[in-house]
């Protein structure tokens, strides 16, 4: 057979590989020349990336890389849609409520299905006790109108490793060098520094904490005239490590560990202390949900204040989707129902803003100020232990 007319069918032919059976191993456009073993386990490492900060677009690509960034947790509006309202979490509010952009949103008449509809935006997407991913927003939704009519299939949200030109950036592009030397033994790998960087990636851990009645918030992150028992959206956490503290009133100790002074220190032997892995943590998402009690709480200061924020914050950002809803409903009548999803987010939403319903987590009963803190670390960095994989499917262990 001439060369220069060689198919590449007929070399697969050959070779007895249908490409439609290759499934998601047909990323690695040598495959052919892989056993079955490296196949099934580039398989299972396929499924277990994670996604690099910095990461790359393939220089040498087999077709499939399209096809797999359709899968990557588009926030699309399926159906042509009319909006009715775009909702954002926080932004917006009032000069004493919380001033910063975490989620939208989106509530819209799917023109197709005929229901209406909605699409929460957010600004990173945590499936995971750390590992996640964070959104590209696009231009649309930061212009998004009311009534404007928006074609089946537009993406409102994107993950970042999808490139401009939509790509696939599951990776990183590295020289590589095959020798044998102490370092590698046992299937390790040797990187350089440069390399350690260029493989950052982002966590992020949740904690939930609760506070009343006679459990009183250090002041751990104000001063003398400023109350703050926490860090602020974007701001990053103590150096100590310490998200936040509780103190536990004791009437007959209470000058000397309730002092302005000392409200501000950490006792170990009086403290319950929330920790987190270090200062490097910067916080992305609170959410305080403010179940009123009826014994009465014990007050210090504005211990209060900054958490207050955030409960008035969730809940306008939480009443202005149901008004939104109302709005629709009264406009539309009988003739447009609330889609499945739509109905049940709803639901959820008035049993968190009622406090005879939102009472319990897991069984135990809330107390006066429930908060849920979210907090990225943005330089992690592979070390002793992480594995790096090739598209062959090996398997190395960093030293």
């Amino acid at each position: 057979m001439n060369k220069e007319n060689l198919d590449v069918r007929d070399v697969l032919e050959d070779l007895k590989i249908k490409p439609e059976l290759l499934g998601l191993t047909a990323i690695n456009q040598f495959s052919i020349y892989n056993s079955s073993p490296r196949g099934v386990m580039l398989l299972s490492q396929m499924s277990q990336i994670v996604m690099m900060t910095n990461g790359d677009e393939r220089i040498v690509q087999s077709g499939i890389e399209s096809e797999m960034v359709k899968t990557l947790f588009d926030k699309k509006i399926k159906n042509e849609s009319k909006i009715l309202a775009v909702v954002p979490k926080y932004k917006g509010n009032t000069i004493d409520d919380v001033d910063a952009l975490v989620d939208v949103t989106v509530i819209y008449h799917d023109l197709v299905d005929n229901k209406i509809d909605f699409l929460v935006i957010p600004k990173f997407e945590k499936n995971h006790n750390y590992l996640g991913f964070e959104y590209n927003w696009s231009s649309t939704l930061n212009n998004l109108e009311y009534e404007e009519i928006v074609p089946g299939g537009t993406i409102l949200a994107q993950s970042k490793s999808v490139s401009e030109n939509g790509g696939y950036k599951f990776g990183v592009n590295l020289n590589t060098c095959m020798v044998s030397m102490p370092e590698v033994g046992e299937d390790a790998v040797v990187i350089s520094e440069s390399t350690r960087d260029k493989l950052k990636f982002k966590i992020w851990e949740t904690r939930r904490i609760s506070f009343g009645g006679d459990v009183i918030p250090l002041n751990l992150y104000g001063d003398d005239d400023n109350y703050k028992i926490m860090p602020d959206i974007g701001e990053y956490l103590h150096d100590s490590g310490v998200l936040m503290a509780t103190r536990n009133f004791n009437e007959m100790l209470a000058p000397s560990l309730f002092s302005n002074k000392s409200l501000r220190n950490i006792n170990e032997h009086f403290d319950n202390c929330v920790y987190v892995r270090g200062n490097k943590g910067k916080v992305v998402n609170i959410e305080v949900i403010h179940t009123p009690k009826t014994q009465k709480d014990i007050h210090f200061n504005q211990t209060e204040d900054q958490v207050r924020r955030y409960a008035r914050g969730l809940d306008k950002y939480y009443s202005e989707i149901i008004q939104s809803c109302d709005d629709a409903s009264a406009r539309y009548g009988d003739d447009l129902m609330f889609s499945d999803r739509l109905h049940r987010h709803l639901v959820d939403i008035k049993a968190m803003r009622d406090p005879s319903v939102m009472n319990m987590y897991r069984k135990d009963r809330l107390n006066t100020f429930n908060i849920v803190i979210t907090i990225c670390y943005e330089d992690m960095r592979p070390g002793l232990q992480y594995k790096i994989s090739d598209l062959s499917g090996s398997l190395f262990n960093r030293k």
